[in-house]
């Protein structure tokens, strides 16, 4: 079985017409003459349960010059990643994730894919009445394993690192593994994991005045 085959009728359907259509020339407006978008949003309507405006925004977005990019958007419901402003890779958190935040911000900063760092499973593990403090523990253990073996260690900063070129800042939460992480460069909020434009309300966009520490990355051989 292909994976197409996973997909339901719709979404299969506007995929083989996807396909069949000549790529959009680079430099063309998003709103210009394009009949593949049509397509993309009459078969996110079909694969998303609920009709999601920002997600049918967001395949409008990619099928406006990249087929890959609308194929992708349509088997998974959800980029994985973005450009940012500096030429490097951000990564959201993973479908469905509310204790991702930490793991896509780790691997934005370092800019490795997503899937190779440790994923702690927080909200799983609580769930399984695992102890929070035997999570944290186990956590931060195999982070610091995982760095180790790249020849690097994490540093905690007990307030902002504005002076860091590239760094990872904690807006503080009172209850426990709620804190949220986003990348920074120096004081500019350089890209959060979080993806807002699949929830259809508002959400939180944070600055650096929200932020009350940090951590960063340095190599184990500044310690010789």
């Amino acid at each position: 079985m292909s994976p197409d085959d996973m997909l339901d009728f719709a979404t299969q359907a506007a995929l083989l017409r996807i396909r069949a259509m000549p790529e959009r020339p680079a430099g063309n407006p998003l709103f210009g003459p394009n009949p593949r978008r049509g397509l993309v949003t009459e078969a996110m309507s079909q694969r998303v349960a609920k009709d999601n405006l920002s997600m049918r925004a967001l395949a409008l977005e990619h099928v406006a010059g990249n087929r890959d990019a609308a194929e992708a958007l349509l088997r998974n419901g959800q980029p994985s990643t973005r450009e940012l402003a500096d030429g490097s890779v951000g990564h959201y958190t993973r479908p469905n994730r509310a204790d991702d935040c930490f793991a896509a911000a780790l691997a934005t900063c370092l800019q490795v894919p997503l899937d190779e760092v440790p994923d702690p499973n927080i909200d799983v593990r609580l769930a399984a009445g695992d102890s929070p403090d035997v999570i944290e523990a186990d956590t931060w253990d195999t982070l610091e394993w995982w760095l180790g073996k790249r020849g690097l260690r994490l540093v905690a900063h007990c307030s902002p690192a504005f002076e860091l070129n590239r760094w990872i800042g904690v807006v503080q939460h009172p209850q426990r593994f709620q804190s949220h992480r986003i990348v920074m460069r120096c004081r500019e909020v350089l890209f959060d994991p979080v993806n807002s434009a699949l929830y259809e309300r508002p959400v939180r966009q944070y600055h650096a005045g929200d932020i009350t520490s940090g951590v960063s990355f340095e190599s184990t051989s500044q310690e010789a």
